[in-house]
This record gives structure tokens, sequence and C-alpha cells, in this order.
């Protein structure tokens, strides 16, 4: 049930994106909303109906970097923000992880989701939002959402390169 809302929202990407860069502004909005909801429901119903699975520990994380990296560059495309420079750091922070999350999967590790990349992740999801109704204040939650999406990029890196490093000396 859980990864089944997770697809539901990775299937939802190419709609919200159409909105938001060719359609009124409140219905990009509103399906933009409803996807991102589904990020909290699929959570907490996986963990309520004991179906946390690993193929749910996967395809979530990768959809919300996903849908992330569309909206942004939709949102890009449209209003012209963020800026550049935030877009390219923004691609590059998750570039990074999805290749260590492969090297640290290979070392047979694994690196749990941590509270600020959940909460960066909500804070993104609040400025998209906000952007995309031409909400005043919705660059200073954009730019708050960033700078803990960098604080948790910067800390899943760290944990796994450790991981990495205490995997190779026990071999």
């Amino acid at each position: 049930m859980a990864n089944a809302v997770t697809l539901s929202r990775l299937a939802m990407i190419p709609l919200v994106f159409y909105l938001i860069v060719y359609g009124n502004n409140l219905v990009a909005a509103a399906v933009f909303g409803i996807a991102a909801i589904t990020d909290l429901i699929d959570g907490y119903v996986a963990r309520k109906l004991g179906t946390v699975s690993e193929f749910g520990k996967v395809i979530d994380p990768l959809t919300d970097r996903i849908f992330i990296f569309f909206t942004v560059v939709a949102i890009f495309i449209r209003f012209d923000v963020p800026p550049l420079w935030a877009l390219i750091v923004m691609v590059g922070r998750d570039v990074a992880l999805l290749i260590g999350y492969y090297l640290v999967k290979n070392e047979g590790k694994k690196i749990e989701v941590i509270f600020v990349g959940k909460l960066a992740t909500a804070i993104l999801m609040i400025s998209f939002s906000l952007i995309i109704l031409r909400f005043g204040p919705a660059m200073i939650f954009f730019y708050i959402g960033f700078a803990l999406y960098l604080s948790a990029g910067f800390i899943y890196l760290q944990q796994g390169k450790k991981l990495v490093r205490e995997g190779r000396r026990v071999l």
C-alpha cells in the first residue's frame, strides 16, 4: 500500500512539471500539494501497517529527489527562481548523494534518513507551493529549506564516507 502511494507520486511528476510550466498557478499548486502530501502519507502508512520494505526504503527517497529536481526545474523555467547557482547546487547535491548511495550499498551498508533531511524536504515543498502561488515570503522559505537540504546532504556524505571506510577496514 505505502509503495503504491510512493509510485503514485512518481507517476504525478510529469503532470506537476507540466502544470507548473504551462498551467494555472492555483491548479499547479493544488496538484503539487497533493503529490507532496503523498510523501507524508507513504511513510506513515508503511509504519502503521508494518509494511516497511527494502523497496520502499529505496524508492521513497529516490522519488523525493526526482520530485524535487523536476519541481525546482519547472519553477526555474516558469518563474526564473531560484537563482541558477542554487539550482545547480541542488542538482549537484543529489547527484553526489546518488553516487554515494551506490558506493555505500556496494559495501553492504545503509544510511538511515535523518530528521534534518526530512525537515529540509518539507520546507522546500512549502516554499515551492508558495513560489507557484506567487506568495511574498516564498524565497525566505526556499533559502531556509535550501540551507537545511545542503546540511543534510553534507551529513549523509559524511556518514557514507565513514561507513565505506569502516567496511574496507573490516575486509
